[in-house]
Formats: structure tokens, C-alpha cells, sequence
């Protein structure tokens, strides 16, 4: 089957460059989804953040996630 850059399931957000698959988790400030990434042909984690959240606490958090040296934590 052929990539579509904005093609999501129903239900799933279309995040261009990806396709996304399916809902991972959800929390109080976004939701991540299992998603494709053709360009580099690999799976990855992508989180959408909820309506009216703020980037700069995304930001914050993405750099603390990067600095985590554990196995459970995949990389940012």
C-alpha cells in the first residue's frame, strides 16, 4: 500500500509526514499515537498535545525526556 502523507484512520489525527496507526496513550496534556515514518522507513511515537495547551510546557518536557538515560525511555 502506497504512503499518503495526511492519511489517518478514523478517529486519528492526520500529522503530515506520518501515518498514523493507532492510539498509544492519553494524559493531561496530549495524546501519543503509533505512527510510521516513510521518509526514514521506521516506527515511531508521535503526541499530538490537547486544544489550548501550551508549546513551551511541551518544549520543557521533550528536554527533560531527551536527558533520561534509561531503557524504557526511547529516545527524543
Amino acid at each position: 500500500q502506497a504512503y499518503q502523507p495526511h492519511f489517518a484512520a478514523p478517529g486519528l489525527p492526520a500529522v503530515p509526514g506520518y501515518a498514523v496507526l493507532r492510539e498509544v496513550g492519553r494524559g493531561g496534556m496530549g495524546a501519543v499515537y503509533a505512527a510510521h515514518d516513510p521518509t526514514f522507513r521506521r516506527d515511531v511515537a508521535v503526541k499530538v498535545m490537547h486544544p489550548g495547551q501550551d508549546a513551551g510546557r511541551f518544549v520543557v518536557e521533550a528536554r527533560v525526556t531527551a536527558r533520561l538515560p534509561h531503557p524504557g525511555v526511547p529516545p527524543v
